[in-house]
């Protein structure tokens, strides 16, 4: 997994001037899995009108990711795992809210990736 910052074509700067539009799926337990990076704030699946099961899926993936942080992050296949899972989380959060970008954040590895 390689890091990265958010780039992309002009369209794509032009979502995220606004402070709602760029949004990053993260495990951080502290948080509701989803971050507004404008406005440096948790957002609840429900606020951004994503789907019951996608939210019941973020909160599940959430509770997972911070068993693993407990550990440590030790198992690397582990952390590939949940990371692999919530990629495709970020995918569908992108699926749902087209006009926004989107982004995962790996805690364990300490990289960010964008979602085309």
């Amino acid at each position: 997994m390689t890091g990265s910052s958010i780039t992309g074509t002009s369209e794509d700067s032009q979502r995220i001037d606004k402070p709602d539009q760029c949004l990053q799926v993260d495990g951080m337990m502290s948080g509701t899995g989803i971050k507004d990076l404008r406005l440096m704030e948790w957002m609840e699946p429900e606020e951004l009108g994503l789907s019951s099961a996608l939210a019941i899926e973020i909160e599940d993936w959430i509770s997972r990711y911070a068993s693993i942080h407990y550990r440590g992050f030790k198992d690397k296949d582990e952390i590939t795992a949940i990371d692999q899972e919530g990629l495709l989380i970020a995918k569908k959060v992108q699926s749902e809210c087209p006009n926004r970008l989107v982004r995962y954040c790996s805690a364990a590895d300490l990289v960010w990736m964008d979602i085309p």
